[in-house]
């Protein structure tokens, strides 16, 4: 009777253990997903960012070719072809008017700086967009990484306890001290993280308590 008491004991503290590395995985996925989540909704928002910065300058050019071809007409168009241009930055609008009316009688030189500086600041705006998707993807990279990292640990972890062994390493520690919780998400989705951090490390102690547990015994 006491053979299978032990042996009781011993099956539902393996069991505890495995059950709470389980749990510490769902935490850890739940977070990952959710941080990938909000990642790629801040890409979307880039995305069409730029196709708007795109779609401003196509707007902008049609704009000026009808505003020439009405005053070549003899009308006088009352409208600024330079508020098209809102996505990139509020321009000198008298200036940029100025401009496209000189253009039309063949004076070129404002249109050409007016042009210069839109161009300029499309690049400009543009290569900061491309950067932050870079720095996204990355971002997501290195979750799915890190969740990777812990999921390996777990399987060594459990293989060893099935083998007989007494593993000293706790995963969830692991994971935090070869990746850095923080790496979920530092300027993302904070007030969900301080949660799954309390939540994490309440799981950690009683992985913490179970394996003490089994090694004492």
């Amino acid at each position: 009777m006491k053979i299978v008491s032990i042996f009781l004991i011993l099956v539902i503290t393996v069991s505890s253990i495995i059950s709470e590395e389980t749990a510490s995985e769902r935490t850890v996925n739940n977070f990952a997903q959710r941080r990938i989540a909000k990642l790629e909704v801040l890409q979307e928002k880039e995305r069409a960012r730029k196709e708007r910065i795109f779609k401003s300058i196509e707007a902008y050019d049609q704009c000026k070719e009808n505003y020439k071809e009405q005053t070549l007409k003899g009308l006088d168009p009352n409208y600024d072809c330079s508020e098209k241009l809102i996505e990139i930055e509020k321009i000198n609008l008298k200036a940029a008017k100025r401009a496209t009316k000189q253009a039309i009688f063949g004076h070129h030189e404002e249109e050409k700086k007016l042009e210069a500086f839109v161009s300029q600041r499309v690049v400009n705006i543009t290569e900061k967009i491309d950067q932050n998707l870079e720095e996204y993807e990355a971002e997501k990279e290195r979750i799915l990484a890190a969740e990777k990292i812990f999921r390996n640990c777990n399987e060594n972890y459990k293989a060893e306890y099935a083998d007989g062994k007494k593993p000293p390493f706790l995963c969830a520690n692991k994971f935090i001290n070869t990746t850095g919780i923080s790496l979920l998400g530092t300027n993302v989705y904070k007030a969900d993280e301080s949660l799954e951090i309390r939540k994490l490390k309440r799981e950690l102690k009683r992985e913490v308590f179970v394996n003490l547990t089994f090694k004492y015994k």
